[in-house]
Formats: structure tokens, sequence, C-alpha cells
């Protein structure tokens, strides 16, 4: 949506500034520190009175559920519905690596999540 983080990335807060950099958001990293519901709660407000395009397109984003996967096969199906084997092992195995790679990128940035 064109906002920046702006300063270091190892600290407890981030800064974002949205295109044109006329305001800025102070955001906490994790819910650990005391103050964090209070600018989560205040970031959101100042999003919600924003005059910005990108601010909406950011409170609609957040809106929306984000961390729902859904698979389905675009294969036929075999007799009587059931998948056949090999077709469901390589499903499963796809959604083993999607979650993975979820999980790791909860830990910490990587470019690649991949075999390692």
């Amino acid at each position: 949506h064109g906002w920046q983080r702006r300063g270091t990335d190892g600290g407890p807060y981030s800064r974002w500034t949205p295109p044109g950099g006329t305001t800025s958001l102070l955001v906490p990293r994790t819910r650990t520190f005391p103050d964090s519901e209070d600018l989560l709660a205040e970031a959101l407000t100042a999003l919600a009175r924003s005059a910005a395009p990108s601010a909406r397109e950011i409170l609609v984003a957040l809106a929306v559920p984000s961390d729902e996967i859904r698979w389905h096969r675009e294969v036929p199906e075999p007799a009587a519905g059931a998948a056949d084997w090999l077709g469901a092992e390589q499903l499963h195995g796809a959604a083993r690596q999607i979650l993975l790679a979820g999980a790791l990128a909860v830990r910490g940035t990587a470019g690649y999540h991949g075999a390692r």
C-alpha cells in the first residue's frame, strides 16, 4: 500500500509512514509491552481518520482474515469421490510446506523457506 517502515529493525516498535510522509504510526512489534494494546488502538484510530486512500486499503485488508488457506483439486475425481492415494499425499505435502513456511515467517524474516 506504499507505506514504509522507518528506523531500525531491532527495536520494540516500528514507525510506518504513508506515501508522501506527512504523518507516521508507531506500531509495537509484539504484545508483550504494557502499552502495546493502546498503541495498536491509536494506530487503528489514526488509520480510520486518515484521508489517505492507502489508509482505507490497509483497514480493509486488516478486516479480512488473511491466515486462511483453502485447497481443492482441479482434476477429475476417481470413482465414488475418493482421491487417489498419490494425489492426496501430494496435496497434504503441499499443505504441510505452506504451513511450515508460515510458521517460519512468524519466527523471523527469511528470503526462502524451502530446503535449507
